[in-house]
């Protein structure tokens, strides 16, 4: 498979996140993609201790306008019936659902954290341009130092990139091994839990490559980190 980024942008990640950025959109969605039509009767029965209707509303007008559904209305007797299916979109991106759960499932660790659901866990580590770049040149290049990384992720601070770096640090997504030099020689790699992570964004950005129709030149836009290592 193609590994995916963009230079100037994001990978898909943030997108992504918006669109589906609690397990309350989520179930709306998965709830959608469970059946071959719904109607939003069918999803306020089923939803009605999770949502308000101008919330469903809601949701439901957001995945129409990204075209994650289609929203088809029929004449029926008396006025209209109108029905919601997944399209194509939806579909190709549904794996990545089964990928964050099956990492929450192996990674979350209820004591150390007051993360409650899946697709916040992800989002948390996952959901931001610089660590969705940080994960990716990683897995690229294996190990790196801080530098390195930092000259190969444009518009990155020092600060920025140092703070990034802790926190996935910290969350066991990557390891920082210090050479014990002088001058200090420290380097980045991933952890197996990193590893995970990335096969999620890889996915992620293949899907946002696809059908982000902002993109004018793909070939420029996408596989063109500055790697100057």
């Amino acid at each position: 498979m193609v590994r995916l980024f963009i230079r100037n942008g994001t990978c898909g990640v943030e997108e992504f996140f918006k669109l589906f950025s609690t397990e309350s959109k989520a179930s709306v969605f998965l709830m959608c993609y469970q059946n071959e039509s719904v109607t939003f009767q069918d999803l306020r029965t089923k939803l009605q201790e999770e949502m308000e209707n101008p919330t469903l509303a809601k949701r439901l007008t957001e995945f129409v306008n990204h075209e994650i559904l289609d929203k088809v209305i029929y004449p029926d007797e008396g006025g209209s019936r109108t029905i919601y299916r997944i399209t194509q979109k939806a579909v190709d991106i549904t794996p990545a659902f089964d990928m964050m759960k099956a990492f929450y499932a192996q990674w979350f660790q209820p004591g150390d954290d007051t993360v409650c659901d899946w697709i916040t866990y992800t989002r948390k580590l996952l959901g931001s341009r610089w660590n969705a770049r940080i994960i990716w040149l990683l897995f690229v290049l294996r190990s790196v130092r801080f530098n390195e990384l930092k000259d190969s992720i444009e518009g990155v601070s020092f600060k920025v990139l140092t703070q990034q770096l802790r926190y996935l640090e910290n969350e066991n997504v990557l390891l920082r091994k210090d050479f014990q030099e002088n001058p200090p020689h420290i380097e980045y790699s991933l952890t197996k839990k990193g590893e995970d992570l990335y096969q999620i964004l890889l996915l992620v950005s293949s899907w946002n490559a696809k059908y982000d129709k902002n993109r004018i030149q793909p070939d420029k836009d996408y596989c063109s980190l500055n790697l100057s290592i």
